[in-house]
């Protein structure tokens, strides 16, 4: 019988690598705004925004293979782990995608645009529903390779 348990562990592992860029990214934004210090830094929105940009296209690329790899796999532990995979990974799509819409928010107020408190607030609001989303199926999914 033919397995894909190795393919499947390398994917999540690089989706591991890509959530540390994200986080990355997510505690950069978070330290520089929050605290007293960080309101004498200068925050490159512009910088912040590109590069959540490029973790959702390799998502994207990542949620291609493992999509391909749920076709194929006929092993149940490994269609269960893969379908959580695929769901992990649109869920963390989601929250950079809602990341960088944030981010662009502030990037077009610095620039002299207009972003009220209140649709921050709902960015904010959707942005940290997100988090929580992709947290819980991670914790589906650690447990799923555990097993795998």
């Amino acid at each position: 019988m033919l397995t894909y348990k190795i393919e499947l562990k390398e994917l999540a592992l690089e989706v591991n690598e890509l959530l540390t860029e994200y986080i990355f990214l997510h505690d950069t934004l978070q330290k520089k705004s929050n605290s007293f210090l960080g309101i004498f830094k200068p925050i490159d929105f512009n910088e912040l925004y590109h590069k959540a940009g490029n973790v959702a296209i390799k998502l994207e690329d990542k949620l291609s293979e493992a999509l391909k790899l749920k076709k194929v796999t006929i092993i149940n532990s490994e269609k269960e782990f893969a379908d959580c995979l695929c769901e992990y990974i649109q869920a963390l799509i989601t929250t950079v995608g809602l990341y960088k819409e944030m981010v662009g928010g502030l990037l077009q107020k610095a620039g002299g645009s207009k972003l009220s408190l209140r649709e921050h607030m709902r960015q904010s609001k959707f942005y940290e529903e997100s988090i929580n989303r992709y947290m819980e199926i991670g914790q589906k999914l650690n447990n799923l390779y555990k097993a795998l």
